[in-house]
């Protein structure tokens, strides 16, 4: 077994615990009320969560299940990017398609972060008697890592879809 074969097996058994225990630690959060309290007073900073209504609960459910998806759904193309490589192929056909999938889902995933942090602001604090309400919007250096790191990792994976032509090209010739 080469090397990039046993990396690759043991970064898809890494990337697919990861998976799994994100899945029961989101499921977790939501599911046990003083775990939820305590995330939710980090990001609600100056608002009494006892008068939060069921709607706005359900609403910051929804919002931060679709931030979830989004991050399940880049591990998931990571996951089966590892998986390629686990058979020793040097360019495998759907690699710089997994590949630039996880780049997308970076990419989207720190604008969507701020865009649901700012959402959850206003649906949190609607309940505030006016005056008392607000919007948070907040960008962080992270932010910007991640949306660079994606857009490099998006075209890389297209780098490769092109390099995987090209080797398929050759062998036609020779």
């Amino acid at each position: 077994m080469s090397r990039i074969s046993k990396v690759a097996k043991l970064m898809a058994y890494i990337t697919q615990g990861s998976i799994g225990l994100l899945v029961i630690a989101f499921m977790y959060v939501w599911s046990d009320k003083s775990i939820r309290t305590e995330v939710l007073s980090k990001y609600l900073i100056g608002i009494d969560q006892s008068n939060i209504s069921i709607q706005s609960l359900f609403g910051g459910f929804l919002l931060s299940a679709m931030l979830f998806s989004m991050l399940i759904y880049g591990l998931y193309q990571c996951l089966q990017f590892f998986k390629l490589y686990r058979n020793n192929d040097i360019f495998p056909e759907k690699s710089g398609v997994y590949l630039s999938n996880f780049g997308l889902a970076l990419c989207l995933l720190s604008p969507t972060t701020i865009l649901i942090r700012s959402i959850s602001s206003v649906m949190f604090s609607l309940q505030l008697p006016q005056g008392q309400r607000h919007l948070i919007v907040s960008i962080e250096g992270t932010d910007l890592l991640i949306i660079i790191v994606g857009g490099l990792i998006f075209m890389i994976g297209h780098i490769l879809n092109i390099a995987r032509s090209v080797a398929e090209e050759n062998k036609q010739i020779i």
